[in-house]
C-alpha cells in the first residue's frame, strides 16, 4: 500500500467511528452525568460545610495567616527525611528568628 492509500483508509476509518457515535446517542436525553445542580449541589454543601467559593476563601485565609516555616512544611513532606533536617536547618540558620524576605505580589 502506498501512503495515499493509507491516507484514504484512515479517514474512512475515522470517519465511520464519527458516524456511529453520532447515531447511537440517545437524542431525547439532554443532561449531564458530571453534571451535580440543584438538590445534588445543595446536598454536596450540606455534607462539605459550603460552596466552593467558602472553602477556597477557608483555604485561602488559612494561607495567608500561616508563617513561612508552615508554608515551607508544605512542600517538605513530600521529600525524604534527611532533606527535610537539611531543609529545616537552612531554614533556621537563614531566618536568625526573623521572618523570612517574601515577596508579595502586589
Amino acid at each position: 500500500m502506498n501512503t495515499t492509500s493509507l491516507i484514504a483508509a484512515f479517514v474512512v476509518l475515522v470517519s465511520g467511528v464519527i458516524w456511529v457515535g453520532m447515531h447511537s446517542n440517545d437524542a431525547d436525553w439532554t443532561g449531564n452525568r458530571n453534571q451535580c445542580v440543584g438538590e445534588c449541589y445543595e446536598a454536596w454543601k450540606a455534607d462539605h460545610e459550603g460552596g466552593i467559593a467558602e472553602m477556597e476563601q477557608v483555604k485561602q485565609a488559612a494561607l495567608a495567616a500561616a508563617s513561612p516555616e508552615a508554608l515551607g512544611e508544605k512542600y517538605l513532606v513530600s521529600v525524604s527525611p534527611a532533606t527535610v533536617g537539611v531543609a529545616r536547618a537552612a531554614l533556621a540558620r537563614h531566618s536568625r528568628g526573623k521572618p523570612l524576605p517574601i515577596s508579595s505580589p502586589n
